[in-house]
């Protein structure tokens, strides 16, 4: 079970590692925001998670009403966290905003400590600076990447949001929740969020001035990079520690590394092949933790 724990979470990096990728797509076929992507990649994840349990288990929707305030707090980070990486990603780069997103593991590690007594031994506390090492050595914020105030402000609070969000559905899980069940609901929420904050009918309209590349696009940001990884991510999250499940999803940048190099043609430079080698040691060091 739990060697199946961690092929989720290693998945549901890998997909979220194709996030660059559609975001600079759609930033090229479009003018819209980074809040309004970040709400497209909402929305359809929203939509098409309700769509597919809705038609194959619709027992999935069936909760106690007292759960939906974690249901809705896990949907208001999800959203917060997707905004604030759009953002941070927009303004500062593509390096910067992964690799303070990626402060996560360390808050949730910490956290998990105080809240669910869970055990911060030696050998997890080496192998998450060991991420965080690898992330910047990945990324390039160790080189000549560009910082901006905003940038950075805003890909900190990304990192703290996936750092709740992470809590959140954590707590969900001790709380007896189907991991489904919170994922369908916290996608909702985030949904919802989403809609609020963006203009809906903006959002259709830039779709339907480019729709070749922008509906397929728009349905790939959504399921590809939310809905699937997500999904993955918290049924993973049931049989591993929160800071275990963070650190393990951290293999995102080492993807988006790679992506970057066969779509973009951007060359892979040796502190880059250094960072991946020291993130696939620390998910193996991690994966062999008996905690």
């Amino acid at each position: 079970m739990k060697k199946l724990s961690l092929f989720y979470i290693i998945l549901a990096g890998a997909l979220w590692g194709t996030s660059g990728v559609f975001f600079t797509l759609l930033k090229t076929y479009s003018e819209l925001s980074p809040v309004q992507l970040s709400a497209i990649r909402n929305i359809v994840a929203g939509v098409a998670i309700c769509v597919f349990f809705f038609l194959t288990s619709r027992k999935v929707f069936k909760t106690k009403l007292r759960e939906v305030a974690i249901f809705a707090a896990s949907g208001l980070f999800l959203f917060l966290t997707s905004t604030f990486y759009y953002c941070s990603m927009a303004t500062a780069s593509l390096s910067v905003a992964v690799i303070l997103m990626y402060t996560a593991p360390v808050m949730v590690m910490v956290a998990s400590v105080f809240l669910f007594g869970e055990k911060l031994t030696l050998l997890k506390a080496i192998a998450v600076l060991a991420v965080l090492a690898g992330c910047g050595l990945v990324t390039g914020i160790m080189g000549n990447a560009r910082f901006s105030a905003v940038g950075i402000i805003t890909g900190l609070l990304a990192g703290v949001s996936y750092a709740s969000y992470n809590i959140c559905t954590k707590w969900a899980m001790r709380r007896g929740n189907n991991p489904v069940t919170a994922a369908v609901y916290c996608f909702m929420f985030s949904a919802f969020f989403s809609i609020v904050t963006a203009n809906p009918f903006a959002l259709v309209g830039a779709v339907a001035q480019n729709p070749a590349p922008m509906i397929p696009l728009s349905l790939g940001v959504g399921v590809i990079t939310s809905t699937l990884p997500y999904l993955f991510y918290t049924m993973g999250m049931k049989n591993l520690p929160a800071g275990t499940a963070t650190a393990l999803g951290s293999v995102e940048p080492m993807t988006a590394t790679l992506l970057s190099v066969m779509v973009f043609h951007e060359v892979l430079t040796l502190p880059s092949l250094i960072g991946i080698f020291m993130i696939l040691a620390s998910v193996i060091i991690l994966s062999l933790s008996k905690e």
